[in-house]
């Protein structure tokens, strides 16, 4: 991961749902869970749901990916890392991505609500 790409995902963690930094839930059905940051002029996108063959003396063994991309205000992706569960890297991905779905489905308060409903 480059070092530009590599601060992002630092600063995204620690930022996630401050009012500047609100991910949204772009989820479907069909596929993966993806979440979305929109600024306007840039989109961020995380995902996972696909798998990989790591290298071919794993030949046979599939590992989860993230896919972080970064779109400009044409939808064009300006900067796009992919890492399967084997990449050193992928910790960082893995607790963005945990981040993401954290803040966009509103985690602390359901489970917040929860508790308080069944009586603490």
């Amino acid at each position: 991961m480059d070092k530009d790409l590599l601060e992002l995902v630092d600063v995204l963690i620690r930022r996630s749902g401050s009012p500047n930094v609100q991910w949204e839930d772009a989820s479907t059905l069909s596929g993966g869970e993806r979440f979305r940051l929109n600024f306007g002029d840039t989109v961020v996108e995380i995902s996972d749901g696909e798998v990989t063959r790591w290298r071919d003396e794993d030949e046979g063994r599939l590992f989860p990916m993230y896919r972080l991309q970064v779109l400009n205000n044409r939808g064009f992706v300006v900067a796009e890392q992919e890492l399967a569960e084997c990449d050193p890297m992928y910790g960082k991905l893995d607790t963005l991505f945990e981040t993401a779905r954290s803040n966009s489905r509103k985690r602390e308060n359901v489970i917040s609500n929860l508790l308080d409903r069944i009586g603490r």
